[in-house]
């Protein structure tokens, strides 16, 4: 895992996304995915890979919308992303560009992960206040802050109770 960069000729500057490369025994590569809009500014790191049992989990930070978030995401064994979240700590202000960067993760026992890293205010380092903080996120196994987060993001069809409503 790490970070592919190209030229984006619109915005005259360097543009990065997320990649992971599977190598097959002999070091071919049997797939890789590149994570990130090549449209857009990106700037996506990879740093951490664990292997769990419907693939890896990937670490590492992402620009998103006008501040760098810590990032995790799940792909499968095909290279195919299942779930990603992303987290932060230091509120964005017009003054301020914050930084969240996750530089290490490890599986924990509940089969969740736990990441370390720093959340940076550059508006307070600048001003003279600490603004650098060391950063610990502890989730679940699908990369929920709160338990049973996932389960907001499904869709079912409610069972048909027979109720009408009239106006």
């Amino acid at each position: 895992g790490g970070m592919i960069g190209a030229y984006n000729a619109p915005y005259n500057g360097l543009f990065f996304l997320g990649m992971v490369v599977k190598l097959d025994a002999n070091l071919n590569r049997e797939w890789h995915v590149t994570l990130g809009d090549s449209t857009d500014m990106n700037y996506l790191d990879v740093n951490n890979l664990v292997a769990v049992e419907n693939g890896y989990v990937v670490s590492g930070f992402s620009y998103v919308d006008s501040m760098i978030c810590g990032w995790m995401f799940n792909i499968d064994f095909d290279g195919q992303v299942i779930w990603d979240s992303y987290f932060s700590f230091v509120p964005d202000t017009s003054f301020n560009f914050p930084e969240h960067r996750f530089y290490d993760m490890k599986q924990t026992s509940d089969n969740g992960f736990i990441m370390v890293g720093e959340a940076w205010n550059v508006q307070s380092t600048l001003e003279g206040t600490p603004g650098r903080f060391g950063w610990i996120v502890k989730t679940d196994s699908v990369g929920c802050l709160v338990p049973g987060c996932q389960d907001f993001l499904e869709t079912s069809d409610a069972p048909n109770s027979g109720l009408k409503l009239s106006l």
